[in-house]
């Protein structure tokens, strides 16, 4: 883009037959003000920032520098480049940069045709700035999807007797849903889901935060109930105001067919029998980040062959139809009753076309889903 904004100072420069032309962008994070590009007779080596100015930056139509509210600093650095007439370059009522004119070469004052045609460069410059700014982001955040993709389990671990499969649809580019699947030892393994609250990249930062405390704690020896107690005071002191976490842990032994778990405010995952009964796994606690000296409780289960187990953030359940009903957990358990003979990778495939079938491809919310079939 700075070789955009010196040809544009140039080409402003050259029509105008100005003494000099200098782009004064503004910056979208601090909001200071700084020459990007300039034009004319010894200006080049000129460029300088003007720092923060609120009247620059809401500057709405031409002003002369000399009418303008301006520190005797800020003077000196214009008279500098020569800027004797301001352009603001607005989007969206937001002035997005400064073009500043110098006087003409000939001495002769610019009429309107000439007013006209700098408000004109001042839209085209705005509009490229923009559309600069949006590809960066759209860039950032690519970039932050690739990192939350890494962040989840590339493999996941199949012991004996268990068969495990999981999938992550972020409803925007970045997600505060996350799962992981932890093998703690030749027989046991864990499982976790969370749904941090809001969307986008407050609520990814926060969900890699989760991440990093489950994994720096969970352990063989650890039970969900002290996991979900401990992982809570850690993140007490970094969760911003309004903000919490719903979250699922548990560990499943494979030699034994025993569970034990700790729900943490989350939506209870569905555990269907053999039978066809259906139990919500519900036993823990209240949500994670709002509380430090919150308690949980641990509660076991003994799980049985062909027994199916989903964890699901609410993405699942409140996945809504274009008419406005909503997906429900009797959809999902009907899912999970499918017969033995599919696999647990075929039922969670089945579980997100269901819910894109059924919400039209449009999901308002973060989809992930962890299916569990005890072999």
């Amino acid at each position: 883009m700075v070789t955009t904004f010196q040809s544009t100072a140039v080409s402003i420069q050259r029509a105008l037959c100005g003494e000099s032309v200098t782009i004064f962008v503004v910056s979208p994070q601090d909001h200071t003000i700084t020459a990007a590009a300039s034009a004319g007779r010894g200006v080049e080596s000129q460029l300088t920032s003007l720092g923060r100015n609120r009247r620059l930056e809401t500057l709405a139509e031409p002003m002369p520098v000399e009418r303008c509210d301006l520190s005797d600093k800020e003077r000196t650095k214009l008279a500098a480049v020569g800027a004797a007439l301001l352009i603001p370059a607005r989007t969206n009522n937001e002035t997005v940069a400064v073009v500043g004119i110098g006087n003409r070469l000939t001495g002769k004052e610019y009429d309107a045709e000439d007013a006209e045609f700098m408000m004109a460069a001042a839209q085209e410059l705005a509009s490229g700035i923009m559309k600069q700014r949006l590809e960066k982001e759209r860039q950032d955040l690519e970039q932050a999807r690739d990192i939350q993709r890494a962040l989840l389990p590339r493999e996941i671990p199949n012991l004996p007797g268990l068969a495990i499969s999981g999938a992550w649809l972020p409803a925007r580019s970045v997600s505060g849903d996350y799962y992981d699947v932890l093998e703690l030892s030749e027989d046991r393994v864990s499982l976790c889901i969370a749904d941090v609250s809001g969307k986008g990249m407050p609520a990814a930062l926060l969900m890699a935060n989760v991440q990093a405390a489950v994994r720096s704690i969970a352990n063989e020896a650890i039970s969900p109930s002290d996991l979900c107690r401990r992982v809570n005071t850690v993140l007490c002191g970094n969760v911003p105001d309004g903000r919490s976490i719903t979250f699922f842990y548990a560990v499943i032994d494979a030699k034994t067919k025993h569970m034990a778990y700790t729900c943490a405010g989350h939506n209870p995952p569905l555990l269907i029998r053999t039978d066809g009964t259906t139990m919500r796994l519900e036993t823990g606690g209240g949500v994670l980040g709002l509380f430090p000296n919150w308690q949980y409780e641990n509660a076991e289960i003994a799980l049985r062959a062909d027994d199916r187990l989903a964890l699901f953030t609410d993405g699942v359940s409140e996945a809504s139809s274009p008419l406005g009903e909503e997906f429900g957990e009797e959809r999902l358990a009907a899912i999970l009753r499918l017969p033995s003979t599919l696999s647990a990778a075929q039922i969670q495939e089945t579980i997100i076309a269901s819910i894109s079938e059924f919400s039209a491809g449009d999901f308002h919310d973060d989809v992930t889903v962890l299916v569990v079939q005890i072999t």
